[in-house]
């Protein structure tokens, strides 16, 4: 986890902004940082790859998708969901949480391992 400059806070709060965006929780453990992003249900992947790279681009450049997304349903609301991780600078900092709304196929669960 880094440490967040005040212009990389303020460009993760922007986030909240944005129609795309259910949430963004900042985690704070001693002085050091950890970013979960929330989609609204139904939003299109390459739709918030365009608002990260717009929003976050300029503070966090060269972030970039870490391994295979994580399929789930939430314990919470029964929502299918796909969890990323982002890097910046060789650490996860980013935790993309994309709020699918939509069944999965047995298909689609074994993609995930592909």
């Amino acid at each position: 986890m880094k440490k967040l400059t005040v212009d990389q806070l303020v460009a993760i709060q922007s986030l909240e902004e944005n129609s795309l965006i259910a949430k963004v929780d900042i985690e704070l453990i001693k002085g050091l940082s950890r970013v979960t992003i929330t989609s609204i249900v139904g939003t299109n992947q390459s739709e918030v790859d365009a608002v990260l790279s717009e929003v976050l681009g300029s503070a966090f450049p060269d972030l970039e998708y870490m391994g295979s997304p994580a399929k789930y349903v939430s314990p919470i609301d029964g929502i299918n969901q796909e969890l990323y991780y982002l890097n910046y600078e060789g650490e996860t900092l980013f935790y993309l949480i994309m709020r699918l709304g939509h069944e999965w196929s047995a298909l689609d669960i074994v993609r995930q391992d592909a």
